[in-house]
């Protein structure tokens, strides 16, 4: 991996004829990652402003914009800039986001990662908004290599089979998208409950604990070999995508 310092300019206001986008840019030369805290025309891909997905975004409270883009920056620092410019274009922080009528903690496009931040009073603190952008910039990645994921050796390891096949959206409209640690989905092979909904979500939900493996998390490596094996075989999986992203890549993570 090339270490090019990560560079935090001030935050800046860029103004079209229509609007005021507030924008922190990081750059890694020579990759520049916008990241964005207001919505505008273009925000979301024109097929989401129907009225099927009917996608809507909440500017970021400006108190807010500062904390959100160390984090993304954090983030985007575990990354090879290889990674970032083939993958991903910009990201957006946003108060809410909401599809379908139905509030999420994140999202993603082709190449853009969209993350709530509603405050750490509310749950939003520095991991987990670290973690919803490893979650979702996990799913651009398994787009643009789907053949390089052992797909079929990760779902035998599933004690029941995936039970949404809508990829995860009825799982939020209907309420079966818990996100709390349980004995019950750790022994089957599953982190959470949503992380059964279907396979994305299942390999999402290792994504965020590959890049921001608490202690808790790494007791489960130890506890339950099913997540065990699910661990290994993402980082197999990053592995294809970059030399870099091997087991001592990862441990460097780790919480001390």
């Amino acid at each position: 991996m090339l270490k090019i310092k990560l560079i935090f300019l001030s935050l800046v206001l860029l103004f079209s004829c229509d609007n005021a986008v507030a924008v922190h840019r990081h750059i890694r030369e020579p990759v520049e990652i916008p990241v964005l805290f207001r919505v505008n025309g273009e925000s979301f891909p024109k097929e989401w402003r129907g009225e099927d997905i009917n996608a809507q975004g909440v500017d970021l409270d400006s108190v807010e914009m500062e904390r959100s883009a160390k984090i993304v920056g954090k983030a985007l620092a575990k990354y090879p800039d290889e990674v970032l410019a083939g993958n991903l274009k910009e990201v957006y922080v946003l108060h809410s986001i909401k599809f379908y009528d139905v509030e999420y903690g994140g999202t993603n496009s082709n190449d853009v990662v969209y993350l709530s931040n509603k405050g750490t009073e509310n749950g939003y603190d520095d991991l987990y908004l670290e973690k919803t952008f490893h979650h979702e910039f996990s799913s651009v990645l398994l787009r643009n290599y789907p053949d390089q994921i052992k797909q079929q050796a990760w779902e035998e390891l599933n004690d029941f089979a995936y039970f949404d096949e809508s990829g995860g959206v009825n799982s939020i409209k209907n309420e079966t998208d818990g996100l709390e640690y349980d004995p019950k989905y750790l022994e089957a092979g599953f982190l959470y409950q949503y992380a059964a909904s279907c396979f994305e979500n299942d390999l999402n939900s290792i994504a965020e604990n590959v890049f921001c493996p608490t202690k808790e998390y790494l007791n489960f490596l130890k506890k339950y070999p099913k997540i065990k094996k699910k661990h290994d075989l993402f980082i197999g999986f990053y592995g294809t995508i970059h030399e870099s992203f091997d087991a001592d890549y990862f441990k460097a993570f780790e919480e001390k």
